[in-house]
């Protein structure tokens, strides 16, 4: 029997068989995007993407698609940024909540809408548009399972010429331990337009883990700005995969930011494609992991027109028996010209044990074409060191400050001040711990 056979009889697939038999109707879209699915099947450690994941112990697991339990807004309160009170969108379980959200801060004249709503109004053209091109491009099974099991998502709007000050904050409620949720956010930006995202989630349940995969599909139009946070705090036992799409058309500005601890196992997977002359992307992460966790990322920036620029940049910290990956891809296509295209991969590693792979890499069928890859692994500098206890700092604030040197240019790019003081407080609380 062939590993692929094998995944296919597997507890985890099963399950996503069950939960699909028990929706209670499924669309064209819906069931186009299981089709695909199936024939792409679950990914084997032969998928290059999934090299590094421990998939056989995902598939060994077993979850299941339960109500929401009761949640109220008094509970979710701490969780959310001041600079967002009124400006969050809340999941639960997977499912968009209309009720727990709160939009009191955010323009009348941009649309947040039930997903299942947005798609029989005024938006069906566009959406039904872009679920079909997303699905005939995909190619990770999570983000089609996704794409099929979802029960509600939301989709959010902004008009353009509209600037929207306030930080949206998506926040994903897991109320329970062995659940799956999977939930979904469709964003459309138009001309001009600028916003900022912040997405982090929270576990009410007793930390005996869950699965989590979610999907955000940003649509930029002409000289628009986007901004997204991506914060992964997880319970230790538990798998959180989210698929980041973006298209960005002439002039238009992507910044995303990933920032991990790691869990059983967590995977960002971004794939952009700049479609117009002038679109911008950046993607930066920073991840902290200690014990047996781990963080791996994916990304494909595809450079489709001319005169794009677009830059990766990751870091990664690691102690004990930690691991991480980080796997990437340019695609710089024949007619994007004058393309400026950079990636680099950075990892400490704080004691023996730890694993950080890194598979940077470049397709170039332009010819004119500036564009770079990198990656290194290091330890603390024993000379660094040095100097700063000669300076009479002790050994273990020597450390911590070397480490946070070695954050800084990723934490720096994040400009939710309410997410930045929570990344410094998690690493200086997670350097703490290595230094007893």
């Amino acid at each position: 029997m062939t590993l692929a056979t094998e995944v296919q009889t597997d507890p985890f697939y099963q399950s996503l068989v069950e939960r699909y038999s028990s929706l209670p109707s499924v669309s064209s879209l819906r069931a186009k995007a299981w089709e695909r699915f199936e024939i792409k099947k679950l990914p084997t450690k032969r998928s290059e993407a999934f090299t590094y994941m421990p998939l056989r112990m995902l598939y060994a697991s077993e979850f299941n698609a339960k109500a929401q339990s009761a949640v109220s807004k008094e509970m979710l309160s701490p969780f959310i940024y001041p600079e967002s009170k009124g400006s969050v969108l809340v999941y639960v379980d997977g499912v968009f909540s209309s009720e727990l959200s709160c939009l009191d801060s955010l323009p009348s004249s941009m649309a947040v809408l039930a997903l299942s709503v947005a798609e029989k109004g005024t938006y069906a053209g566009f959406l039904q548009r872009r679920f079909q091109q997303r699905i005939e491009e995909e190619q990770d099974p999570f983000a089609l399972a996704t794409m099929s099991l979802h029960q509600e998502g939301a989709f959010v709007f902004i008009p353009p010429k509209l600037v929207i000050d306030t930080p949206i904050h998506c926040l994903f409620v897991t109320t329970t331990d062995h659940i799956s949720s999977f939930p979904r956010l469709q964003v459309a930006v138009g001309s001009n337009a600028q916003v900022q995202f912040v997405t982090t989630s929270i576990h009410l349940g007793e930390e005996e883990g869950f699965f989590h995969s979610g999907l955000i599909d940003i649509s930029l139009d002409e000289a628009s700005s986007v901004e997204h946070a991506l914060y992964m705090d997880l319970p230790k036992k538990a798998w959180g995969l989210t698929a980041v799409r973006a298209t960005l058309k002439k002039d238009s500005k992507l910044n995303c930011k990933n920032l991990s601890t790691g869990s059983k196992s967590v995977r960002q997977d971004y794939h952009f494609s700049l479609l117009g002359e002038g679109a911008d992307a950046t993607i930066s992460g920073l991840s902290w992991l200690e014990e047996n966790y781990q963080s791996h990322v994916h990304v494909l920036v595809d450079h489709k027109a001319p005169n794009c620029t677009s830059h990766q940049f990751f870091k990664g910290v690691l102690a004990n028996s930690a691991q991480s990956s980080f796997i990437g891809k340019i695609l710089v296509r024949k007619e994007a010209q004058k393309t400026q295209a950079y990636q680099l991969n950075n990892n400490l590693l704080l004691t023996e044990g730890t694993i950080a792979n890194s598979k940077p890499g470049l397709e170039i069928l332009a010819d004119d074409v500036k564009a770079s890859h990198g990656a290194t692994v290091s330890q603390l500098d024993d000379e660094q060191l040095f100097y700063l206890k000669s300076r009479g700092l002790s050994e273990d604030v020597a450390k911590t400050m070397l480490v946070l040197g070695f954050c800084k240019d990723i934490l720096d790019r994040v400009s939710c001040v309410s997410l930045k003081e929570q990344t410094i407080t998690s690493i200086e609380k997670y350097l703490k711990k290595q230094n007893t």
